[in-house]
C-alpha cells in the first residue's frame, strides 16, 4: 500500500542505473561506472584521523540536533573566507547530506499548491522534493548554452511561486552562474518580495571557467530570503560521511531544525567531528581534485567531440559532460541501455534531468576508468554511425 503523496513520486533514475551497474560489477563484469557524482579519491588524511580520534574519545553520544558549535563555527567562518559572506552560528545548520538539507527546506516555506521554479535540465530530486512538499514543480528550459531563461523566468514568477531554485555549478550541465545572470535573478527576486530562494552550491569548488559567486554576495539584501545549501561530499570527496549544512535567516533555519529534530535528529557524531576537520583544515586536497577534474574534463571533451552523431559544450563547473545525442536517433534511455548492454559503460540518460536527447557522463572517476569509458564509448558511436551509413 502506497500513500496518494508517494505515488506521486518517481524513483531516482540516477540510483537505478548505478544499482544495476554496480550489480553487473557483482556479477564479474567489468563494467565502467561513469553515472554516479561520486569522486574517486579517498576522503583525506586529516579527516579519517579526526573520526577515528572521536572514536576513540567516546565521542558518539547525541548532540545539539543543528550540530556541533564548533563545526557551525566553522562553517561561519568557511563562508567568510570562500565566499566573503557573514553568518552567525543561529543561522546555521549541518544536515545528513545537502538532499536532506533542501528537503527540510521545502518541507518549512512551501504550503499544498505554492509552485517552485525550477531550470531544466535540473537534478531529479529536485522535482521529486517540491512533491513530497506538496509544492508544484514549475519548470522552464534552459537557454541553447544552458544558460538561465532570464525572460522566462520573469514571466514565470507569480503570486503562487514560492521558491526559485538555483544551482551553481550546475548538474548535469555544468552551468556557473555569471555576475550578470545574477544581477538579473537578483532584480526579479527584489521585484517579487514574498519569493525565496534556495540556491545548491555543493560544486563550488570546481569552476573551471569563470568564478563562483554566491546570490547574496551580489545582493546582501536577499539574505534573509535566501537559504544556501552545501555539503562536504564533493568538495573533499566525503559522500559517504552524509554530512550537508544550510545558512540561513535565523527563523527559517529554526524551523528546519525543529522539524530535523523530529526526523533524524542529529547527524552522525563522528561524521560532525570529520567535516569540522575538513572544512577548517588544509585545502589542499580540494586544490588536488581541481587539478585533477579539470585534466579528466578536458581528456573526456576532447574524446567526444571528435566522434560523429554526439557533441558536448565543455562544462564550465562540477564533474559531468552532458553530451547531446540527438542525433542518434535515440531517447536517452534506450541510449543508455545499450550502452550498457553493448559495452558495459554505465551513464545517466538525460530524461533524469528533463532533456531526453542527452546523456550525463561523470568525469569524477579515476583516469584510467575515464581512459576505458572513451574507448568503448567510441566503439559504441562508431558501431552506430556505420550501421546508419550502410
Amino acid at each position: 500500500m502506497k500513500s496518494e503523496k508517494i505515488n506521486r513520486i518517481s524513483p531516482s533514475v540516477t540510483i537505478e542505473i548505478t544499482t544495476i551497474a554496480k550489480e553487473l560489477k557483482r556479477q564479474g563484469k567489468d563494467v565502467v561506472l561513469l553515472a554516479a557524482g561520486e569522486p574517486d579519491f579517498p576522503s583525506p588524511d586529516h579527516v579519517k584521523t579526526g573520526a577515528i580520534k572521536a572514536i576513540e574519545n567516546n565521542f558518539t553520544t547525541y548532540t545539539e540536533t543543528a550540530g556541533i558549535p564548533e563545526l557551525k563555527e566553522g562553517i561561519c567562518k568557511k563562508f567568510l573566507r570562500d565566499n566573503g559572506l557573514n553568518y552567525k552560528s543561529e543561522e546555521i545548520m549541518v544536515n545528513c547530506g545537502s538532499k536532506h538539507a533542501i528537503y527540510l527546506a521545502l518541507q518549512c516555506l512551501l504550503s499544498p499548491g505554492d509552485k517552485v521554479i525550477l531550470s531544466l535540465p535540473c537534478w531529479n530530486s529536485y522535482i521529486e522534493q517540491v512533491k513530497l512538499a506538496e509544492g508544484e514543480p514549475l519548470l522552464i528550459n534552459s537557454r541553447e548554452d544552458m544558460s538561465l531563461d532570464i525572460d522566462k523566468l520573469n514571466k514565470s514568477v507569480t503570486e503562487k511561486v514560492k521558491v526559485l531554485l538555483l544551482n551553481s555549478p550546475c548538474n548535469p550541465t555544468g552551468h556557473v552562474f555569471t555576475e550578470k545572470e545574477l544581477e538579473a535573478i537578483g532584480e526579479i527576486a527584489l521585484t517579487h518580495k514574498d519569493l525565496f530562494i534556495i540556491s545548491d552550491e555543493v560544486y563550488e569548488y570546481f569552476v573551471y571557467e569563470g568564478k563562483h559567486i554566491s546570490l547574496t554576495g551580489v545582493f546582501p539584501e536577499l539574505k534573509n530570503r535566501t537559504v544556501i545549501v552545501n555539503s562536504v561530499s564533493k568538495s573533499y570527496s566525503m559522500p559517504g560521511w552524509r554530512i550537508g549544512y544550510a545558512a540561513g535567516p535565523k527563523e527559517l533555519i529554526s524551523s528546519m531544525t525543529a522539524l530535523q529534530d523530529h526526523i533524524t535528529s542529529n547527524p552522525s557524531s563522528i561524521s560532525q567531528i570529520a567535516a569540522l576537520k575538513a572544512i577548517v583544515g588544509d585545502q589542499s586536497c580540494v586544490k588536488h581534485m581541481f587539478h585533477e577534474f579539470s585534466k579528466r574534463r578536458d581528456f573526456v571533451i576532447d574524446r567526444l567531440n571528435k566522434l560523429p552523431l554526439i557533441k558536448c559544450s565543455p562544462p564550465k563547473g562540477a564533474f559531468y559532460a552532458f553530451i547531446d545525442i540527438s542525433k542518434t536517433c535515440m531517447d536517452s534511455k534506450k541510449f543508455t541501455k545499450r550502452l550498457l548492454e553493448e559495452e558495459l559503460v554505465a551513464l545517466i540518460p538525460g530524461i533524469a534531468f528533463g532533456y531526453d536527447n542527452f546523456v550525463r557522463l561523470s568525469f569524477a572517476s579515476a583516469y584510467e576508468e575515464l581512459k576505458k569509458g572513451m574507448e568503448r564509448i567510441e566503439r559504441f558511436i562508431l558501431k552506430i554511425n556505420n550501421a546508419r551509413e550502410e
